[in-house]
């Protein structure tokens, strides 16, 4: 695999994986994400629970088949980062609020890309005015390599499951910095 041209970057939300995919935009439509193929890239505006999101209980059963996610808005703790990331699957959200770019435009049907999962750290700072570090993930144009016939890149096998039990999302938000309310 070799990436060429960055694209854009955001939040890196899922695994810190390298996914190589073809883009499928979906935008809440449920006849597009019915039709997701193994080794597509899910892109979308915003792919939280509600009526134009991509993770409503009828996108969850098809977004396995997906190798990444892409979101022009949601940030570390959305419901598709924690889907990515229990999966082992890169996820790039924010991209609106990183580089100012709306990856629903930029990508298009059929094009084939790099996501990078987690790529480096920039500064931020929280509400309070607590600096932290961010994660980031960025997109690149897929370029072939020479040994490679120009297929998609096979879907990672799924992260192993968690232990029996809650999640617990206050050890979560502290490990990437952040700091649960009410603490």
């Amino acid at each position: 695999m070799a990436k060429g041209k960055k694209l854009f970057c955001g939040l890196a939300g899922g695994a810190p994986v390298t996914a190589v995919g073809t883009v499928r935009v979906v935008n809440g439509d449920e006849a597009k994400i019915a039709q997701v193929t193994q080794g597509e890239i899910l892109v979308a505006n915003k792919l939280e629970p509600q009526a134009t999101s991509m993770s409503t209980p009828e996108f969850d059963s098809h977004m396995h088949r997906a190798i990444a996610y892409i979101q022009n808005t949601g940030g570390f703790t959305n419901h598709v980062n924690m889907l990515a990331k229990e999966h082992g699957k890169a996820s790039v959200s924010g991209t609106m609020g990183i580089s100012q770019v709306e990856a629903t435009e930029v990508l298009k049907d059929g094009q084939k890309i790099v996501v990078e999962g987690y790529t480096e750290e920039l500064p931020g700072k929280k509400a309070d005015g607590t600096a932290y570090m961010r994660k980031i993930g960025c997109v690149y144009e897929w370029v072939p390599g020479p040994d490679e016939p120009g297929v998609s890149a096979p879907a990672p096998a799924p992260a192993p499951k968690p232990a029996a039990g809650a999640f617990d999302m206050a050890a979560f938000l502290k490990s990437h910095g952040l700091k649960p309310k009410g603490s």
